[in-house]
């Protein structure tokens, strides 16, 4: 009986010891893991201590690209106005630069490729 007490004790000892040395490796993970988390924060902080200052002039310069794009689309709608004014003066004093064609009926077109074949050269 005592040898049987003896031995479950050994073998409680044993599996307790597997334990805590399973214990001592995931101490050992958390640590590593604590220390790597904590450089991490520590670079982030670094890096992103000026970044309200940063956002703002973003802010600031995404503003003022929007009133230039603003201004540019008022500039562009006024080119476009003064290019169909201009094509309309030039075609007040010289005619349509290239004549728009109109739709021809078949007979229309077969007339119009008579009038090509008898024309004189």
């Amino acid at each position: 009986m005592l040898i049987m007490v003896i031995t479950f004790n050994i073998a409680l000892a044993v599996l307790c010891l597997g334990v805590a040395r399973k214990l001592h490796r995931m101490k050992q993970s958390l640590k590593r893991a604590t220390c790597w988390l904590t450089q991490a924060e520590r670079n982030t902080h670094i890096i992103l201590h000026s970044a309200p200052s940063s956002i703002l002039l973003g802010q600031i310069g995404a503003q003022y690209g929007k009133k230039q794009l603003i201004g540019l689309s008022q500039l562009q709608q006024q080119f476009v106005r003064l290019a169909a004014l201009l094509q309309l003066l030039q075609w007040i004093n010289h005619g349509p630069i290239c004549p728009i064609p109109k739709r021809l009926s078949v007979s229309g077109k077969e007339r119009l490729a008579k009038n090509i074949k008898h024309e004189p050269n």
